[in-house]
C-alpha cells in the first residue's frame, strides 16, 4: 500500500530497494512518485492496469536520489504537473526544511529551490509545511506552521517561481492539500476536523479566495476525526 490511497503491486526491475517513512505521493496518467523521507529520496514507479489488478513497475534508474550536496532534506511530499514547459512534465518536492525544487522528467535537470527559503513567515518562507499540490503551473502549499495556505506561480525561467498570495485560516492544523480542475482548493485541517475549500481567482492576477469549509467531528456521514489526506479530481 501506498500514500494517497494508492494501492497496488510492486514489479520489482533491477531491485527494489524499499521505502522508509513514506509519506505523500502523487500520480499521472502513467507514473506514480513517491516521497521517501528517510531515505531522502523520490520514488519514480511506471503504473499499469492489468487482470490481475494495479501494477507498479519499478526502475532503480528513474528514481531521485539523495546525492551528496543534499538535493532534498526528507521530502514529504511530492506533486507532479503536466501542464508546464515540457512535454513530460515537472514534479515539485517539498521537504522538511521548506525547499521547493522542481525536476523536469524528461531529463532530469533541476531548478532551483523556492528563492529565500529560509524557515520563517515571510514571503518565500515556510514553518513546518505538510503537503504541495500542482496544476497548471500554480503550486499551492500547505504552511502548517503559519496557519496559511500559499498561491505560487512556476515560471519558465529564473526566479522560477513568483510567490502569488496566502490565506490565513487561524487556529488549524494544515496537513493536506488538493486541487481540482476547476481551480478550486481543498485543505485537510486535522485540528477542526474539517475541510476548507479555496478557489484560485485568475481574473486580474492571481489570489486566493477562501470559500467554506466542510464537515465537523464526529462519525456521521458529514463529520470527520483527524483529517489526514484529501484528493481532488
Amino acid at each position: 500500500n501506498f500514500p494517497m490511497g494508492i494501492d497496488a503491486t510492486v514489479e520489482e526491475q533491477g531491485g527494489f530497494s524499499g521505502i522508509s517513512g513514506p509519506y505523500g505521493s502523487d500520480k499521472n496518467d502513467i507514473h506514480v512518485f513517491v516521497a521517501d523521507k528517510n531515505n531522502y529520496r523520490i520514488h519514480w514507479f511506471f503504473y499499469r492496469r492489468t487482470e490481475e489488478g494495479p501494477i507498479l513497475m519499478y526502475n532503480p534508474e528513474k528514481e531521485f536520489l539523495h546525492p551528496q550536496n543534499s538535493t532534498f532534506h526528507k521530502p514529504i511530499d511530492v506533486t507532479c504537473d503536466p501542464w508546464t514547459f515540457e512535454s513530460w512534465g515537472w514534479i515539485y518536492v517539498l521537504d522538511y526544511v521548506g525547499q521547493i525544487i522542481g525536476v523536469d522528467l524528461e531529463t532530469g535537470e533541476r531548478i532551483p529551490r523556492l528563492p529565500y527559503g529560509d524557515q520563517g513567515s515571510l514571503p518565500g518562507a515556510f514553518d513546518n509545511p505538510s503537503s504541495i499540490c500542482a496544476r497548471k503551473m500554480n503550486l499551492v502549499v500547505a504552511d502548517q506552521g503559519n496557519d496559511r495556505i500559499v498561491l505560487i506561480k512556476t515560471l519558465p525561467e529564473y526566479p522560477y517561481y513568483e510567490w502569488m498570495d496566502e490565506c490565513y485560516i487561524p487556529g488549524s492544523d494544515l496537513v493536506s492539500v488538493s486541487i481540482d480542475q476547476w481551480m478550486d482548493v481543498y485543505v485537510g485541517d486535522r485540528e477542526n476536523d474539517c475541510i476548507h475549500k479555496l478557489t484560485i481567482n485568475e481574473e486580474g492576477g492571481q489570489t486566493l479566495e477562501y470559500l467554506t469549509k466542510y464537515g465537523t467531528n464526529g462519525s456521521a456521514q458529514d463529520q470527520f476525526h483527524r483529517v489526514r489526506t484529501v484528493a481532488a479530481g
